[in-house]
This record gives C-alpha cells, sequence and structure tokens, in this order.
C-alpha cells in the first residue's frame, strides 16, 4: 500500500498544479539569463508587446491632443487679416519714433544742465584747491 499511495499523491500533483509560482512555470521561460545569454523568447515577446502598446498609447494620445489643440485654436483665435497687421505695425512704429524724438529732447536738455552743474563743481573744486 505505501507505492500505492506515492502513485496517488504523484497523480494529484499532474492534476494540480503547485501553487508556487516558481514551480508552476517551466524553466526556459523564467529562468534569469546569465551573463552573456540573452532573456528567454517569451520575455522577449512581453517587452516587445509592452513597447509598442506604449508607442500606440503616446502617438494616440498626442494625435488626439494635437487635434484638439487645434480645433480649440482656430475657434478661439481669430486671425487678423494681413492688411490689419501691416497697418498696426506702422501705427506701432511711427508711435515708438515720436516718443523716442520727444524724448531724446528731453534727455539732451538734462544731459546740458547736468554738464554745466559738473563744470560749475569742478572749478569751485579747483578754486578750493588753489587756496589750499
Amino acid at each position: 500500500h505505501g507505492t500505492g499511495r506515492g502513485l496517488e499523491q504523484q497523480h494529484q500533483q499532474q492534476q494540480h498544479p503547485p501553487n508556487n509560482c516558481d514551480e508552476a512555470q517551466p524553466e526556459d521561460e523564467t529562468a534569469k539569463p546569465e551573463d552573456g545569454q540573452s532573456p528567454p523568447l517569451r520575455q522577449r515577446h512581453h517587452l516587445r508587446n509592452r513597447m509598442l502598446l506604449c508607442l500606440l498609447a503616446v502617438a494616440m494620445n498626442w494625435g488626439t491632443t494635437l487635434r484638439i489643440a487645434e480645433r480649440f485654436a482656430s475657434d478661439v483665435i481669430r486671425v487678423p487679416s494681413l492688411d490689419f497687421a501691416t497697418r498696426t505695425c506702422a501705427a506701432a512704429y511711427n508711435v515708438t519714433r515720436d516718443e523716442r524724438s520727444r524724448y531724446r529732447w528731453c534727455v539732451e536738455r538734462e544731459l546740458g544742465r547736468c554738464d554745466e552743474r559738473l563744470d560749475g563743481t569742478i572749478e569751485e573744486e579747483d578754486e578750493v584747491v588753489r587756496r589750499a
């Protein structure tokens, strides 16, 4: 009867695989690559499939986001006509040119006053040095 029980246990183990994951899978599929060896074929296919799914997800996300952004921008932002843009730039240039000429006069006037005061101060200091 001892031999019968051993055969019965083997038969039950074959029908019900062990709960340990390492023992449940064949060696060649879960074996870790040793130095210089490539990973098992099944692991390479899983990695390739995951990479392809990630690439597809990124491409779909980018494509739909770009399409949504383009639609939003075209609905919200109105593109001005070339004539309007040219007139606006010309007006801005004229304002800038006028302001420059007005402030140039102001700066030159103040610079003149400053030079006069500096010259006066230098003469005063020269006089102080001569007296000393």
